[in-house]
């Protein structure tokens, strides 16, 4: 698999057919498994937080998972070439498990709403073995670790948002006995209806996110982040291009 860094921090360049392989010969061969998705926001997180580059740099899988990353990897001439989203990757996953007969756990969200995402994907998935759910505000982990594990849960979707779910799971991964673990942000939310996706259209044209925005306004100071982002990649490509000027 090739990958590529946009500042500082690995992003996969693969497709869910890729990662689907990588989930089915983790859990029969009995290997950890961590997938994460890279958007300009939790790119700039990262950028000033050594812990959290460090546990994205250690994930299996990084997805392009936004259009500025994919538009980055460009200026920067790198090679990917679309996005892969994170609820889509997390969709496909729930179909390897009903393909193959993995065990499927959700942890995270509000009250009741993984409860719904479970009920739905199970219409959509018939057989689709969802072992368990437990919601984002119990705060002991042991209890949450103990109830992952009595599942026997293969693959673990995590929605604690952004930073947190990519510490929990970097934390616990190896406390808990399921092979596979993805961070799935907001993913229960559209599973259960209480959130909508854009139009198909709009997400081939890259334009989810602003969709997003104008349903969220509360997302604007989050979205303020991508001028700032594609900002310090014309930097990075700045220093690149001197660097080779350099070794000629």
């Amino acid at each position: 698999m090739d990958t590529e860094y946009i500042l500082g921090i690995k992003v996969s360049n693969l497709t869910l057919e890729d990662v689907c392989r990588d989930v089915i010969f983790a859990v029969k061969n009995n290997q950890k498994l961590f997938i994460a998705s890279i958007n300009p926001e939790i790119s700039m997180v990262a950028v000033e937080d050594d812990e959290v580059k460090k546990i994205l740099n250690n994930a299996t899988h990084n997805l392009p998972d936004g259009i500025g990353v994919v538009m980055a990897s460009r200026i920067l001439k790198g090679g990917i070439k679309q996005r892969v989203a994170g609820i889509d990757c997390a969709e496909a996953l729930c179909k390897t498990a009903q393909q193959n007969n993995f065990n499927v756990f959700l942890y995270g969200a509000k009250k009741g709403v993984a409860e719904k995402a479970k009920e739905n994907l199970q219409k959509k998935y018939p057989g689709l073995n969802i072992v368990g759910v437990i919601d984002g505000y119990e705060e002991d982990n042991e209890k949450v670790i103990e109830k992952i594990n009595s599942s026997k849960a293969n693959i673990v979707l995590v929605a604690l948002g952004g930073q947190k779910q990519e510490k929990w799971i970097s934390k616990n991964m190896d406390k808990v006995n399921a092979q596979v673990f993805q961070c799935v942000g907001g993913s229960f939310d559209v599973f259960s209806g209480n959130s909508k996706r854009a139009p198909k259209i709009v997400q081939k044209l890259g334009a989810e996110w602003l969709f997003r925005l104008i349903k969220e306004p509360s997302r604007f100071r989050r979205q303020a982040k991508i001028p700032k982002f594609i900002h310090l990649v014309f930097q990075e490509r700045k220093i690149k291009n001197r660097q080779a000027r350099k070794t000629r």
